[in-house]
């Protein structure tokens, strides 16, 4: 009923060559870290995409840095996850 507009106190969004940067950064990050756990554990392969030659597939609406994860919370029991989602 009653709340603050929160847009004046919001940081200005940062200009394109930021954002540009920042994807360009987490995907070496998580590329390294995908590669790393290919190495490491054996069954990562059914998990991971890789290509013909082994090379890690990259989409960015996949893999970017905006997922979104979803999880059901049991109301009843405070925050406790339950189920699937889907």
């Amino acid at each position: 009923m009653y709340g603050v507009n929160p847009i004046p106190y919001l940081p200005p969004p940062p200009a394109p060559a930021e954002l540009e940067a920042r994807k360009a950064e987490f995907r070496a990050s998580s590329m390294a870290m995908k590669r790393e756990m290919l190495v490491k554990l054996s069954d990562a392969r059914a998990y991971i995409p890789v290509d013909a030659r082994g090379e890690l597939v990259w989409s960015e609406a996949e893999h970017g840095e905006f997922a979104v994860l979803v999880v059901k919370i049991d109301k009843g029991r405070g925050l406790q996850e339950f189920g699937s989602v889907g």
